[in-house]
């Protein structure tokens, strides 16, 4: 099954243009003689429309062929058809005198639920195929300049074609249909434009090497591979911590791990409950690559935080504006030039723009307007280097006069803290190795002190005790000593070690001669040398290690990044943890203003250049957003447009452009809303949770299965469960689902 089946299955699942159930919102009858004329009862306006409306222009929907409910004896027949169903809607705009007009940017539809091929044959008025290929072959006459009059044929002549069936017949099909016609509220936002031209783009150009992408609608379970263990390889990815009040906790320490693991084209899926710290994840990770960049002087990374609710969306802007500062004395911890105070930069739709100005979000757009704006002025550029100089010679406390000095002084501070955090790590990586568990290195070295010193104690009172036999052998008779080999001498011999032998010296027996004593005691002093030389070995070699720990956090101390010496630690995890809310921490900072400086110095748009979405543009625009702002944050309505390009009179997309795409709330995201998405990005972190509450469904099941069939994707009804079980259908599934099959961790 090739790929462009799923790829045109969610297409057509986005692009289905269904019925609106509308018996119970507030409606309007007309019938369709007015609808041909274009004039309808200007009281509707004032009906439809609520009173903060001035403009004098309403969107509605006129809903111009119903069915009709059937009743057979005063009872309803039992029908497959729910009550007011719809079969040809057109947008369009009521004025307050009653006036209809052409609606822009919206089109006529029959919904996709009628329209063979569909399971349910009954509800068929006609075929998808006819409605395709009638747009496509009309739609231009809905160029600009529209008179209600050719707008109203062009609707007229498209349920004719599909249905051939005349608009002012009341049958279709054997199906009666109502005289009235009714007229609703248009609250429908067209919000889906921009991931139907992003699939159209993947359908027709069929890019290659679109890996993430491939792997989102691959039909198949990824294999799973071992969990990753926290180890010192780990560790020493691990460069950056965006807020340094706590350390990460394993669970999070886990999922930053991985992700430092992820190869291009990867996905991992984070399900976290709420309450489980992913804010603090989604900083890590953020934070982490962008220091990984900073380090190796390379361009800022473009990382986009996505999902489908607003309210998941301002939840990752509101958590990128507030860090606690840890630090008193230091200004560090702010922004060294003017205009920024978060780091994430947003991304509304038009119609929010207004709410992210009142919430006080940085806000801009594919155009840059607003927040990029403001803050790329050339005033703002002015304030802010003379900003940067000022705060950079104050923090070092040498005058710096220019920013590529300024830029320097960061960059090396920020190499050599993260040699200091390399030092760190080595160092307990090593000390781990020698360790008894859970014993600090200071206490070890107290303990080691002790037990040489009892080493020392045992081989003096050895040397003593070989003194004392000595003495007591000398002491025996002469004769007895000379005739030891005979029977009566041999028992004083005897009895004269018996009382000798002390208790804890069992190792001696009564007939044993002072050669053999000394001997045994000379094995036992040669023993005990042994250990004390070991004893001391090992202290040796953990006083040097704890004389260079002290050395290190001297250094610290010096550059402000720890108040006061920490004491030490007792394992590599726990110096790791300490490293999370003190270097790390700073190594973000660093990188923070290393790229206000690499901001202040590049190139900016020209007045020209503003706006126009041509590649090298659009290139600068996120170079220089991404400098100041390191996550951008939007809808995934809004995600395809921010990266279409227009180059040699075409438009195309910018694929596998950003470096890292993160999706929150994944268990409320559909797969065919985000899907497209992950064509432009190169790894993607899915976070939700698999508990949550659900999104809401575009599509019933029956069409889901329509769909799924027609285009291909399954190829009988059995197969579903098979997509249901990926979660690649499009009627109850998420990208959290999507993600768990995708991920190679479990």
């Amino acid at each position: 099954m090739a790929p462009q089946t799923v790829t045109k299955y969610f297409r057509d699942s986005v692009a289905a243009k269904l019925k609106i159930n509308f018996k119970n919102s507030r409606f309007m009858i007309s019938d369709l003689n007015s609808l041909i004329q274009g004039k309808i009862d200007s009281k509707y306006y004032a009906a439809l429309s609520d009173h903060k409306n001035v403009s004098g222009k309403l969107e509605v929907i006129v809903v111009a062929k119903t069915i009709k409910t059937k009743f057979d004896a005063q009872q309803r027949v039992e029908t497959n058809i729910e009550d007011m169903t719809g079969i040809l809607y057109i947008p369009a705009v009521l004025t307050a005198n009653g006036m209809l007009l052409p609606s822009e940017g919206k089109y006529p539809w029959i919904p996709r639920e009628h329209l063979h091929p569909i399971i349910d044959e009954e509800l068929a008025i006609g075929y998808v195929n006819d409605f395709d290929e009638y747009m496509s072959n009309n739609y231009q006459r809905l160029e600009s300049n529209l008179t209600w009059k050719s707008y109203f044929k062009f609707a007229k002549d498209m349920y004719e074609s599909v249905t051939e069936t005349e608009i002012t017949s009341n049958t279709i099909k054997e199906i009666e249909l109502e005289k009235n016609v009714y007229i609703i509220k248009d609250d429908s936002i067209n919000a889906t434009r921009n991931i139907l031209k992003l699939y159209d783009h993947l359908l027709s150009s069929q890019p290659n090497h679109l890996q993430l992408y491939q792997n989102f609608i691959n039909q198949k379970f990824t294999s799973l591979s071992p969990l990753i263990p926290n180890g010192m390889s780990e560790m020493q990815k691990h460069v950056g911590q965006m807020g340094g009040e706590y350390p990460l906790s394993p669970s999070q320490r886990e999922c930053l791990n991985h992700f430092n693991n992820m190869e291009e084209g990867e996905i991992l899926a984070v399900n976290g409950p709420p309450g489980t710290g992913k804010t603090t994840l989604l900083q890590s990770l953020v934070a982490n690559l962008y220091v990984e960049r900073a380090l190796k002087k390379d361009e800022p990374p473009v990382i986009v935080a996505s999902s489908t609710n607003n309210q998941a969306v301002t939840n990752i802007i509101e958590s990128f504006g507030k860090i606690n500062p840890k630090w008193e004395n230091s200004h560090l911890e702010q922004r060294w030039i003017e205009g920024v105070d978060s780091f994430a930069v947003y991304f509304p739709s038009g119609s929010k723009e207004k709410e992210a100005k009142e919430k006080g979000f940085q806000y801009t757009n594919s155009r840059g307007e607003n927040f990029f704006d403001e803050v790329e002025s050339n005033e703002n550029i002015e304030r802010s280097t003379e900003k940067m100089l000022k705060e950079c010679s104050r923090y070092f406390a040498t005058s710096h006069t220019d920013i590529k000095q300024c830029e320097q002084t960061i960059s090396n501070r920020l190499t050599a803290i993260e040699e200091i955090r390399q030092k760190v790590l080595s160092l307990y990586s090593e000390y781990d190795q020698m360790a008894p568990k859970g014993v600090s290195l200071d206490t070890y070295m107290t303990q080691l002190a002790k037990e040489k010193s009892e080493w020392e104690g045992t081989f003096q009172s050895i040397q003593q005790r070989i003194k004392e036999w000595q003495t007591h052998f000398s002491n025996l008779p002469f004769f007895v000593r000379l005739f030891k080999f005979l029977p009566f001498f041999k028992s004083k011999l005897v009895s004269h070690v018996r009382y000798f032998i002390q208790p804890d010296e069992e190792f001696i027996e009564e007939s044993m001669n002072l050669d053999k004593i000394l001997f045994l005691y000379s094995e036992k002093a040669k023993e005990t040398r042994e250990k004390i030389k070991q004893v001391d070995g090992t202290y040796q070699q953990v006083s040097k290690l704890n004389t260079k720990y002290k050395q290190l956090m001297e250094e610290l101390i010096s550059l402000n990044i720890v108040e006061k010496y920490p004491g030490s630690f007792s394992s590599l995890d726990k110096a790791n943890e300490f490293l999370d809310t003190t270097i790390k921490y700073a190594s973000f900072w660093m990188a923070v203003h290393y790229y206000e400086c690499k901001w202040l110095m590049e190139k900016r748009l020209s007045e020209k250049q503003k706006g126009r979405n041509f590649e090298n543009v659009l290139n600068q625009f996120y170079t220089n957003l991404s400098m100041l702002t390191p996550c951008f944050v939007m809808t995934f309505y809004q995600l395809p447009r921010m990266l279409l390009a227009y180059n040699n009179g075409k438009e195309h997309f910018l694929y596998n452009y950003i470096d890292l795409l993160i999706v929150d709330e994944a268990g409320q995201v559909t797969p065919e809303i985000a899907a497209c998405s992950f064509s432009l990005a190169k790894r993607a972190v899915v976070v939700g949770d698999v508990y949550q509450i659900e999104p809401v469904w575009n599509i019933n099941e029956t069409l889901d299965m329509s769909l799924a069939l027609s285009n291909d994707v399954i190829t009988s009804i059995e197969q579903f469960d098979k997509l249901r079980e990926l979660g690649l259908n499009t009627s109850e599934s998420s990208v959290m689902r999507v993600a768990c099959k995708s991920c190679k961790y479990e």
